[in-house]
């Protein structure tokens, strides 16, 4: 578990209940802080967004990693991938950010990975839990939307600059995963 960005909490940007209209307070409740109304029975609950990303592996074994075009770590290098819309499937969500981010069609095969960490904007510290889905694509890969650039690697020669903590551990996983097969 990665710890929380400081600075940007909730509280400090969400003043009025969103059903009433009174002032929010911060109260401790189920073992935690939480943003509650100060008039009614509203609790904000600060629930992580969904995200997913892809693992694509070529013909060579390498893995396909893209330079990220956006805050935060704009520059890094990241899979590809991006946040599930409101109603979305995230194995769909994920085939609309492959098309978006690289023009290419994704087949998902496989559910591998999940992990927790925060996406730190400017703005607000979010809590997230990203899917890593194993697959394949179809296509000649275009960068766009959040990509200034895309390369594949050896996952035995991966870049130091890895966007965010949990890409290196699901690329350490899926390497270990390759070991077996």
């Amino acid at each position: 578990m990665y710890d929380q960005p400081t600075g940007t909490t909730p509280e400090k940007y969400y003043n009025f209940c969103p059903r009433c209209g009174a002032p929010l307070a911060l109260k401790f409740m189920e073992g935690r802080q939480r943003i509650v109304c100060t008039k009614g029975d509203f609790v904000f609950y600060q629930n992580p967004h969904a995200a997913t990303a892809a693992l694509v592996v070529n013909g060579a074994g390498e893995v396909l990693l893209v330079k990220r075009n956006v805050e935060p770590r704009k520059g890094a290098w990241d899979v590809p991938g991006g946040f599930v819309d409101w109603g979305e499937d995230p194995a769909e969500g994920l085939v609309r950010e492959m098309r978006e981010e690289l023009g290419v069609r994704f087949t998902p095969e496989a559910l591998v990975d999940g992990y927790h960490d925060w996406y730190d904007s400017q703005r607000l510290a979010v809590s997230v839990v990203i899917l890593y889905y194993e697959g394949t694509i179809d296509g000649e890969l275009k960068p766009a939307d959040d990509v200034s650039e895309f390369r594949w690697f050896a996952l035995d020669a991966l870049p130091d600059d890895l966007a965010f903590p949990h890409v290196r551990e699901a690329l350490a996983a899926l390497a270990r995963r390759r070991l077996h097969t």
